[in-house]
């Protein structure tokens, strides 16, 4: 997948219908997309970071042209305070899972064994055949669940605010595949966890939406990555 803004903008518009899926239990698509087919938390105990958030929905898949849609969302933040403990956690949480070529986030990993099922089911009952086309996209920890799907499954990727997922031999294999990572200029999540151990992969497009070091939540906001995009 090479970067389009039309198609980041309409990937984005597909993430944000993620959001409103999970808090009201339907959602509106762009035109040309099927029905959303909810990916849902399976009952039982949730893993660490999805654990602070109520809510069972987690992403859909769609269709559009033949072609299947993967969408994962990210968490719920209900503070400045919540944001920040998330990432601060997420940075800590070592050591790594084998996955792919190479090895990833044990939370993040363990976030996306929770859905994959959910995700398989989602996709089947999409009805149109992963071999016509598969693209996974994601924000925030979607952006990191949506990594480790495209690693599992394959197909196009684009990620919009995703932190690091895995260490240099996992970030080649996203080099040598087929992924775009969306960063807004201010947003400090795509700089954790640290590097090393943990590495970006994949040719990144940068934008300048709203927000700052002060801003975090608004810098890490959809809405700032829309802008940004918008104004390319």
């Amino acid at each position: 997948m090479t970067f389009s803004k039309s198609t980041a903008l309409e990937l984005c518009a597909l993430n944000e219908a993620a959001y409103t899926l999970a808090t009201t239990g339907h959602c509106n698509l762009p035109d040309g997309f099927t029905a959303p087919v909810a990916i849902r938390m399976p009952p039982g105990e949730r893993p660490f970071f999805l654990r602070g958030d109520p809510l069972d929905i987690w992403g859909y898949a769609t269709s559009s042209g033949e072609k299947l849609y993967v969408v994962f969302r990210g968490t719920q933040f209900t503070s400045g305070l919540d944001f920040a403990q998330e990432w601060a956690e997420d940075a800590a949480s070592l050591p790594m899972k084998p996955l792919g070529a190479g090895n990833v986030h044990l939370g993040f990993y363990g976030a996306y064994q929770a859905l994959r099922q959910s995700a398989l089911d989602a996709s089947a009952a999409v009805g149109v055949p992963a071999a016509n086309g598969r693209v996974i996209t994601g924000h925030s920890l979607g952006a990191a669940i949506a990594t480790l799907c495209w690693a599992d499954l394959g197909g196009d990727l684009m990620t919009f605010a995703g932190p690091r997922v895995g260490d240099p031999p996992f970030a080649t294999a996203l080099w040598n595949g087929q992924m775009v990572r969306v960063v807004n200029a201010p947003d400090i999540v795509p700089d954790v966890p640290t590097d090393p151990p943990f590495r970006h992969g994949g040719s990144v497009q940068t934008v300048h939406g709203p927000g700052s070091v002060l801003d975090r939540a608004l810098a890490h906001a959809l809405m700032s990555y829309q802008t940004g995009l918008s104004n390319l």
